[in-house]
């Protein structure tokens, strides 16, 4: 696998569910460095080389005077368990040029405010 190949998942193991504070922070200051993304909708998943992991979506985000605003989603980031950490993300080109085509065709959703 590449740096650029996404890794293939072979199952769903959870659709949706509560992740470890620890590790949704991590990943969402990994995020917020990339600048306009939010880490969203985790998903345990098992991996072709039968590892599992942690998918999460990201989705173009944008504050707006009023609140956040999500554009849809640009890519994915996957979280090793064993040993803990980023194992991939798409990579940042991929998500800056898919932002631009969203923002020109797609309509903004209002997200929640979640504190």
């Amino acid at each position: 696998m590449s740096e650029k190949d996404e890794p293939k998942v072979v199952k769903v193991l959870q659709k949706s569910g509560k992740v470890d504070d620890q590790i949704d922070w991590q990943v969402a200051k990994h995020v917020m460095n990339l600048g306009g993304y939010t880490a969203c909708q985790p998903s345990l998943v098992e991996l072709e080389n039968g590892k599992q992991a942690i998918k999460y979506l990201i989705d173009k985000t944008v504050v707006e005077k009023d609140g956040l605003y999500g554009y849809g989603i640009v890519g994915s980031l996957y979280v090793s368990l064993d040993p803990l950490g980023i194992i991939w993300f798409t990579p940042k080109e991929i998500l800056e040029k898919k932002s631009e085509e969203l923002i020109k065709t797609a309509k903004p959703q209002k997200r929640p405010r979640v504190y």
